[in-house]
This record gives C-alpha cells, sequence and structure tokens, in this order.
C-alpha cells in the first residue's frame, strides 16, 4: 500500500513528518506530540532555543495556552491545541466534525498529504484497482525526487475517539503522513508508538471517529489543517526599525532585561503556603511575582523611546484593515484592559508613565484611520502588552512556566494571546540581532 500511495503522489506529507516522527512524552501529551511533529516538520521558528544554540519545538514548550501540569492530568481538547499552534508561529484551520462533511475531510486530507500532487489523484477516489496502482510502481523514483524538491506546506492532525475504529483508549490526537487514492485510506502517523505503529485506515471511518463528542467541551472531535504562518503577522502591534538608533538601543535594552530580570523575578516572589517558586507547579498555591513591586522597577528602567517604538501597524506600513481584523483590534484592545497590569499602571504608575506620552500618543484619531474600532491606542495598552511579552520571553528562556506570572483571574482573550505571542518572537529576533558583544 505504502509503494502504491507514494505512486500516486499521496505521500507528500509522510516525508516530512517521518522525519520528526517521535512518541509522545507523556501518556496524556498526545496532542502535543502531535503539535511538536508538525510544527518541526513544517520548519517553524520556535523564536527560542530548546537545548544550548538549538531552535526546535519540544513538547514541554508548548504551554501558552494551558500549563502542562493540566495537560498531562486531562489531556487537551482541539480548540486549546489550535490555541497552541497559532501562539506558535502556525496558521490553521480548526473543523469541528460535526460541521464537517466527508466529502470536505476527504479533500483536506488528499490536499495536505499530496501537495502540489493533490490534483493528481483527487476526484478519483476508489477509481484506482490494487491492479491497476501496483501498474504504476515504476514511477515511484521520480516521486521521491519530487518530494526532495519541495517542501510540504499543509499538515494535517486529526483528533478522533479511538473506539471507534476499533482501538483501546478513547480520545488521540496523531498527524496524518498520506493517503492511498485507490483504497481512500489514510496513514495515520500514530504518537503514541508504545501502542500502535503507523497504520491505515478508511477515511470514512476516520471521518466517523472525529465526529465523537470528546466529553471535555461536549463538542464533537476534529481536525486542523496547520501551516506555517508569517512571523510579522500581528494583529496590531509592531516594532519600527527604521529608526536604526533608538532600534539598537531597545534591542540592547531588551538583551540586559534578560539578564536582570530573572532575578528581580525571583527576589519579587510572594511564597504561598506550599512555598514553591517561579518555576513551580500547582494552583493559586503556587508563588508569584509580585508585580506591585516589579513593576515600578521595570518602567523605570525603560528607555524614553519605547512608546514610540512600538506602533500599530497601521503607523508604520500605512494599512487598511478589514471588518473582521477591526473586529480582532477591538477585542484586543478590550482584553489589554481588562488585564489588571493596564488598571494597575493607570491607579499606580500614572507620575511614571507621563515620560512616555508622546505627540502621536495622544493624538485622537479618526476610526478609519487608526482602525482600532473607534478607540484610541494609548500608552498604558502598549506598555501593559510589552511587559506581559517581556516576562513571559524570560521565563521561557529560563523554563519556567508562564502560568506562574499572573493570578488565575488574569485569563488572556485569544487576540491578546496571540499578540503576546508575536511580540515574543519580536523581542527574541531584536535580543538576538544585537549579539552578545554589543
Amino acid at each position: 500500500m505504502f509503494q502504491e500511495a507514494l505512486a500516486q503522489g499521496g505521500l507528500e506529507s509522510y516525508f516530512p513528518l517521518s522525519e520528526q516522527f517521535k512518541t509522545q512524552d507523556d501518556p496524556a501529551f498526545c496532542g502535543l506530540g502531535a503539535l511538536t511533529m508538525v510544527l518541526n516538520a513544517l520548519a517553524i521558528d520556535p523564536g527560542r532555543t530548546w537545548k544550548g544554540p538549538w531552535r526546535w519545538f519540544d513538547e514541554s514548550m508548548l504551554e501558552c495556552c494551558e500549563p502542562l501540569e493540566v495537560v498531562r492530568e486531562r489531556g487537551i481538547c482541539i480548540g486549546k491545541l489550535d490555541c497552541l499552534a497559532r501562539c506558535n508561529g502556525a496558521t490553521t484551520v480548526l473543523r469541528y466534525g460535526d460541521s464537517t462533511g466527508l466529502e470536505e475531510f476527504r479533500r483536506d486530507v488528499i490536499r495536505t498529504t499530496g501537495g502540489r500532487n493533490a490534483h493528481l489523484h483527487e476526484g478519483e477516489v476508489s477509481l484506482c484497482s490494487e491492479e491497476a496502482c501496483s501498474g504504476h510502481h515504476h514511477h515511484h523514483h521520480d516521486h521521491h525526487q519530487h518530494h526532495q524538491e519541495q517542501e510540504q506546506d499543509e499538515l494535517l492532525i486529526v483528533g478522533y475517539n479511538r473506539q471507534v475504529m476499533g482501538q483501546t483508549g478513547t480520545g488521540h490526537f496523531s498527524p496524518v503522513g498520506g493517503y492511498h487514492a485507490g483504497r481512500d485510506m489514510a496513514l495515520i502517523m500514530d504518537v503514541a508508538r508504545f501502542k500502535y505503529p503507523p497504520h491505515w485506515v478508511p477515511v470514512p471511518l476516520l471521518w466517523e471517529a472525529i465526529q465523537a463528542v470528546d466529553p471535555e467541551t461536549q463538542r464533537s472531535r476534529g481536525y486542523m489543517v496547520v501551516a506555517k504562518g508569517m512571523v510579522s503577522e500581528s494583529l496590531l502591534f509592531t516594532i519600527d526599525k527604521t529608526r536604526y538608533e533608538e532600534f539598537e538601543a531597545l534591542a540592547v535594552w531588551m538583551r540586559t532585561a534578560a539578564l536582570k530580570l530573572p532575578p528581580l523575578m525571583e527576589v519579587e516572589m510572594t511564597r504561598g503556603r506550599n512555598g514553591v517558586g517561579v518555576g513551580g507547579v500547582g494552583g493559586e498555591e503556587c508563588a508569584r511575582v509580585d508585580h506591585d513591586r516589579l513593576l515600578p522597577l521595570f518602567l523605570e528602567s525603560l528607555p524614553e523611546s519605547i512608546a514610540s517604538m512600538f506602533v500599530t501597524i497601521h503607523e508604520s506600513f500605512c494599512l487598511r484593515y478589514s471588518e473582521k481584523h477591526l473586529r480582532s483590534i477591538d477585542a484586543l484592545l478590550g482584553g489589554i484592559e481588562a488585564h489588571p497590569i493596564y488598571a494597575t499602571m493607570g491607579e499606580q504608575h500614572e507620575a511614571r508613565l507621563a515620560r512616555f506620552r508622546t505627540a502621536a500618543g495622544r493624538r485622537e484619531v479618526a476610526a478609519e484611520e487608526a482602525c482600532c474600532a473607534g478607540k484610541v491606542v494609548n500608552e498604558r495598552h502598549v506598555l501593559t502588552i510589552l511587559y506581559i511579552s517581556m516576562l513571559e520571553w524570560v521565563c521561557q528562556r529560563q523554563g519556567w512556566s508562564i502560568f506562574r506570572l499572573f493570578s488565575a483571574q488574569a485569563v488572556y482573550s485569544p487576540p491578546l494571546q496571540l499578540e503576546v505571542a508575536q511580540l515574543k518572537r519580536k523581542i527574541a529576533a531584536m535580543a538576538d540581532e544585537v549579539g552578545p558583544g554589543k
């Protein structure tokens, strides 16, 4: 079957996935294992190092949407897995089983496994007999050659109920590594390799398995089409690199902050009843950063040009946003304003904010020009998201859990999660650009 699918051009996804094929690190980490495989197979830059100098995704790094300890205890739903993919540099299309027909699912399987060869067998399901498919074996070398010349730019992760397929266990995630057009079967690259090797599953049966309801969410399971996103894909904020001297000064500050913030964050910890440190795990009893003490130190250390360096994308590139983007920006600014740090800045640090105010920061801009749904972006928005992004970046560098930074009540809205993720990548790039000797 493998040779037949290869001859049909249905194994374009197999090769990049097989290079990253791994066993999930924990019995409940199937979603994290599948996503790690896909992110590395798509050659997405994590924006941070794994070990030594190597920038590589590991399951322990996928924590921006759900604490690892929560995932270890009860697994992860497909909505949170989709969030993890997007906040780590991917773009996704999430489809739930109960809103996706068999034909649509089959088309997505074909497209993500056949790449640019999808047209060779799309629409020809079950038209190729085993004998006819076998007759194409002499094309084996040509298709392998084709794989080496191009990259697969979309990959598929399925979330399904094993019991529907006669397997042990219940909910599971794995990438799809191939499609056999003659038999209408998908190749599951099962990340629970201690249980099952890669195996072929009839597409109708796999579609039936994604219809099953996830008891955690009371929604059906589903699948994700994952692609490589743009590193600069922010909703609103970006860093203005046109003023080189100010940009270099800001980058130097960021690299200095990377050295000075970790000991400050440890000193300014409030100890919970269990005495767990910033890198610990657990609930509200865990030690957390004392922002009443750390935030003033942070604001006082910032260069004055910071508010003008972190600009809106509209200011930087003169873009006009779609209505959908406008709604997302509105949700982003609302998420920033709902964060306790935003309120703290206004209540306790008004005098410190004064030096960051610029004419651009104070001006009233028409909604159609600012593209912020009638809201004015001020220095509190900028400094709040910068503070959150910097602390999360430091946590990632130190291997600390970002869920120890703020109380459980400080829930991020999805737009804020994604914007923070993009800013962390820009901060990491700036710090690396300056280099250790500058």
